[in-house]
């Protein structure tokens, strides 16, 4: 079976990439959005910017994290995350917003550092990121993320061998040359994620599918 990762935690009940929302989040893994602030603290917020969810119209990368935590209380540096999921056996997805090689790797190193000191296995962690990077480390699980649900197979070729990656995120609507994809990305030994609510996912014709996220 498909493992399923809750999408910001349990945002439906609770503030989306919160200490609550992860607490009360259902499934064996969790998918979050990693950001830097000015002063290179990770927290976990989707948007550039904290309007949405916090009403405070700054953008992360230019505000330190203390004037950031003063005005967003439920704010979430990466480390409590981190160290909740270890604790609690669940599985990761890091949706890793910055878009710079130094920042990417920045970020993953911070994880490995976090799984070494733990012992927690880096493989927990899946690490996706949005610009193409050649996989910066040889152990860790790395994810391109796309905003579609269809990639010709040449390109799910060429990706995986110039680049190295783990697997590709797709949106999943479960059109044929949708789970055409799927297949294919399954077929060249990588994994799949795909983002899809529980009401549009037929877990029968998706199960050559790794992993999704709610």
């Amino acid at each position: 079976m498909p493992m399923i990762y809750d999408h910001r935690g349990n945002e439906k009940e609770y503030i989306e990439n919160t200490m609550e929302s992860f607490i009360n989040s259902y499934n064996e893994g969790i998918e979050t959005d990693v950001r830097l602030t000015l002063d290179n603290k990770i927290i976990l917020h989707h948007d550039d910017c904290l309007t949405r969810i916090y009403k405070y119209p700054y953008f992360i990368n230019k505000l330190y994290y203390d004037s950031i935590k003063e005005k967003c209380k439920s704010i979430v540096v990466l480390y409590d995350f981190l160290t909740f999921c270890f604790k609690n056996n669940k599985k990761i997805i890091l949706d890793v917003k910055e878009k710079t090689y130094v920042n990417i790797c920045y970020i993953i190193d911070y994880c490995i550092r976090f799984c070494k000191i733990n012992n927690y296995d880096i493989k927990n962690i899946i690490f996706l990121v949005w610009v193409k990077i050649l996989k910066p480390r040889k152990n860790i699980n790395l994810f391109f993320a796309f905003n579609t649900n269809y990639i010709p197979n040449e390109k799910i070729v060429e990706y995986k061998t110039n680049y190295l990656i783990d697997g590709i995120c797709l949106e999943y609507i479960g059109g044929i040359k949708n789970r055409e994809s799927l297949k294919n990305i399954k077929k060249n030994g990588l994994l799949t994620n795909v983002y899809s609510s529980i009401n549009n996912l037929n877990l029968n014709s998706i199960n050559y599918v790794d992993i999704f996220t709610l």
